[in-house]
């Protein structure tokens, strides 16, 4: 692990951020650029114009020495991406990389000091390797579950280059899955196995896209994790001794400085109802929060169980919904004990759920 005076100096600088655009994702490096911009860095935070218009609908963009910056709506919109992921990835890393360069090439003001890119927007890599410009990527989920990705390339024959999708799961899988979990366990201490990656690793073009990012961080100047050490400490050192660059675990990125008391309407809609203030009218530890993300695609036919579900439940829910929010409202009826809503504030929701 990096020594803790090693850390790169921010203050005074002109840092861009490029987040990957997901949710959870934007989330994570917006937190990370208000942690920035406290500590003197002016931050260029740089999204699609779709995206600009979710954060200004909410109170997310709400940052001193932050400012929004566009691209053009190049990839498939938020709504309905979920139907097709790998599409959906294949656009990220392909159609945003020439529009960026030209943003970068017209901004205002001092030149990028560093540019900090989700690590799924792997490309920014190449594009401040060009530049000179050093390159800090952000990975906003568990240092242990990027070291399952980095030994993506021990994975069976069949998931890389041979066929668009894995077999099924009685079928019979070669002693590559021994051979992962030793290498892995030997490594850190894991017990990863091959089935754990099953999900995120259904078809060919996913794992094209894993290993693309993994190699892309060989040539970045550090790698950052929203952990802590102390919880992920053998991961962290395998992490440090494969690569050259320093890792860091920063800590959770979470936006501490805006947990104040206040008040804030969901996605801009008045008619929505103030959700917090609703909330705060509920007994404590009695709602359900119910949010299956930006990435699942749910049928017809699943909503509708998890929407009679509860209603049976008779419990109280606070349920994020991006599509198909008319009709489940519909089918469940106006029973005053929940609320249907597209976009919410996790933090300070979370902080009235309890």
């Amino acid at each position: 692990m990096a020594a803790a005076g090693d850390e790169p100096r921010v203050r005074g600088c002109h840092i861009v951020a490029v987040p990957f655009p997901g949710r959870g994702h934007v989330n994570a490096m917006m937190n990370l650029c208000r942690l920035l911009a406290a500590r003197g860095a002016a931050v260029t935070f740089v999204v699609t114009e779709e995206w600009l218009g979710l954060l200004r609908s909410s109170s997310s963009a709400a940052a001193a020495g932050v400012r929004l910056r566009t691209i053009p709506n190049v990839i498939p919109s938020e709504h309905g991406r979920a139907a097709d992921h790998s599409g959906f990835l294949d656009a990220v890393a392909t159609e945003m990389e020439a529009p960026f360069e030209r943003l970068l090439d017209g901004l205002e003001g001092p030149p990028p000091a560093a540019l900090v890119a989700d690590a799924y927007v792997s490309w920014v890599v190449a594009v401040g390797n060009r530049r000179g410009v050093p390159v800090w990527p952000l990975f906003p989920m568990a240092a242990s579950f990027f070291f399952a990705y980095y030994h993506y390339d021990r994975l069976p024959a069949w998931l890389t280059d041979a066929g668009e999708h894995a077999p099924d799961s009685g079928e019979a899988v070669d002693n590559s899955e021994q051979q992962l979990v030793r290498h892995i366990s030997s490594q850190a201490s894991s017990s990863i196995r091959l089935s754990d990656l099953e999900p995120l690793i259904h078809n060919k073009r996913t794992v094209k896209h894993i290993l693309s990012v993994i190699s892309s961080i060989r040539n970045a100047q550090c790698l950052l994790f929203t952990t802590m050490y102390e919880l992920e400490a053998s991961v962290i050192d395998s992490l440090q001794s494969v690569y050259s660059c320093p890792v860091y675990p920063i800590g959770p990125c979470v936006p501490y400085m805006t947990l104040e008391d206040h008040r804030t309407m969901s996605n801009g809609d008045t008619s929505q109802g103030d959700y917090f203030t609703w909330l705060d009218s509920q007994p404590v530890n009695s709602v359900l929060y119910v949010s299956l993300g930006s990435f699942v695609s749910v049928s017809a036919s699943q909503l509708d169980e998890i929407a009679l579900g509860l209603e049976a439940s008779e419990v109280r829910f606070l349920w994020i919904l991006r599509e198909q929010s008319t009709r489940v409202r519909e089918l469940i009826g106006d029973t005053g004990k929940g609320m249907i809503l597209p976009w919410c504030e996790q933090l300070k929701k979370s902080g009235r759920l309890a």
